[in-house]
């Protein structure tokens, strides 16, 4: 019977010879070096390729995010007015403040108090409502009331020295269904 050195000893030699039967010549290596070059498997091109599209396409998303700038919400808060620049359609200039997820009240508060006008809002559910949308402020207070009554049930007039705030019957008997 064999000893534990004995059969590791004999282990290893056959490691030894195993790897003196792969290892190629310095002959062999030089003769492979100088022929031909072996192809670049398939999925190392495939896997190239990705990595060059997934550089390129955050470099265009790079572009575009600092090349047109968003209003800056950070601090947004659930009533949040920030000031923005004007669009194309308002005249150089307007000053325009847009209102994100304000609550209705909150945003006519600030309206009618710049055009010297009470507000009479005809509801409690109405107060409650949340908007985003975008007030010119040098435009006149019936240019306002016209782009709010585009909002679906809500509606805004401007009787004399008050501003009075209503929701559809329609729209109300459709918050009421379950």
């Amino acid at each position: 019977m064999k000893t534990d050195e004995e059969l590791w000893q004999e282990v290893l030699s056959v490691f030894e010879d195993n790897r003196e039967a792969v290892k190629p010549s310095p002959q062999e290596v030089c003769e492979m070096s100088q022929g031909e070059r072996r192809p670049v498997p398939v999925l190392r091109r495939i896997a190239a390729a990705a990595v060059v599209a997934f550089l390129l396409g955050g470099l265009a998303w790079a572009a575009v995010r600092f090349t047109f700038p968003r209003p800056s919400l950070r601090s947004v808060s659930r009533d949040t007015i920030a000031t923005t620049p004007t669009d194309s359609k308002a005249a150089p200039t307007d000053s325009t403040i847009l209102f994100v997820d304000a609550r209705l009240d909150s945003l006519l508060a600030i309206v009618t108090r710049h055009y010297g006008r009470t507000l009479c809002i005809q509801g409690e559910d109405v107060a409650d409502l949340r908007l985003l949308t975008r007030w010119y402020v040098s435009r006149p207070l019936s240019a306002f009331v016209e782009s709010m009554n585009e909002f679906e049930g809500l509606r805004l007039t401007d009787q004399g020295d008050t501003l009075f705030v209503t929701i559809d019957d329609e729209l109300k008997e459709e918050e009421a269904r379950p």
